[in-house]
């Protein structure tokens, strides 16, 4: 909520240019203050912006105020930038959103109103973190939010690189679920190799036997136990995966009603679809009628989409 600020003793008048830049939502309120937002990315995850106006005419200005923060008319931290119209803004994280508004105070130090509240999405110069997630992809605020969540680190560091149309393995994926159940700084105890067809050493060991012990999976077979870490997933599979993973090993959805055109009530992993579904996890692969297309493979933006939604992010 915006705090309470006495009127100024004389009106204090913006008399700014408007200027307009991609993926900014301007809006004039009483006082009208326009920025155009340059952002400059660091490698290291977090980034800064800056922001800049033009001076105001009005008498007695002393100076301005940056408030900005994480939420939409709620701004958790201010910079007085004194009687400079640019001002930057560092420390901010790659992936989400900030609202900046600023005001004018005179010689008094009587504040004036915010301005016209400014929004912006923290990527890079080119309004897209990876290489190969072109502004408005379609899975696009998914990715990036487990990127800023740590959940991945994408496909390719050189240039950066997600992969988003790649189908995702049974070993990638479990690195992608136990990131998203414990946290990007979990650290699995080493592997002992419990597996037939994953040996300790391999590179995706340590996370497949965390999410065995966690009792997400029982593998692909038992004698010996198998768990098949190079298989596709498939979207029947990935329901049950991800609901064990959000809400226990434990966890039993409802009987199945036979929602999807292709997913009927008897169907083996039904009652996971359609819990999934409820959850507002998925909407399936199809409006009309209602399909989720069960036997279909996972792409790694479905991936993103599916763990963002199920896990907050």
């Amino acid at each position: 909520m915006k705090s309470f600020r006495p009127a100024p003793s004389k009106p204090i008048y913006f008399d700014f240019k408007i200027f307009y830049s991609p993926r900014l939502d301007i809006r004039r309120l009483h006082y009208i203050l326009s920025f155009v937002l340059i952002l400059v990315p660091s490698l290291a995850g977090a980034a800064q912006v800056s922001l800049s106006w033009k001076a105001s005419t009005g008498p007695n200005i002393a100076g301005y105020k940056m408030h900005y923060g994480n939420y939409k008319g709620q701004y958790q931290y201010t910079v007085n930038v004194g009687k400079s119209t640019s001002c930057t803004i560092s420390g901010l994280t790659v992936g989400n959103t900030y609202y900046f508004a600023a005001t004018a105070y005179d010689t008094k130090q009587v504040e004036s109103d915010y301005s016209n509240e400014v929004s912006y999405k923290i990527l890079n110069n080119n309004n897209s973190i990876f290489a190969d997630v072109s502004p408005g992809y379609w899975a696009e605020d998914s990715i990036y939010a487990i990127f800023s969540e740590k959940i991945t680190q994408g496909c390719s560091q050189n240039p950066l690189k997600y992969c988003p149309e790649e189908t995702v393995t049974r070993d990638q994926m479990a690195v992608f679920l136990e990131r998203s159940i414990h946290g990007s700084n979990f650290a699995p105890p080493p592997a002992t190799g419990i597996f037939k067809d994953v040996p300790a050493s391999y590179w995706a060991a340590k996370w497949i036997e965390e999410l065995y012990d966690d009792d997400i999976t029982t593998g692909c077979g038992q004698s010996p136990l198998r768990y098949c870490p190079q298989e596709f997933v498939t979207r029947a599979s990935m329901a049950i995966f991800l609901l064990r993973a959000k809400h226990g090993s434990n966890y039993n959805p409802p009987p199945a009603k036979g929602i999807f055109a292709d997913v009927p009530a008897s169907y083996w992993a039904a009652k996971w679809i359609e819990q999934l579904y409820e959850e507002g996890v998925t909407k399936g692969c199809n409006k009309s009628p209602l399909k989720y297309c069960p036997d279909n493979f996972v792409t790694r933006a479905a991936m993103a989409v599916f763990l963002s939604r199920a896990f907050g992010l």
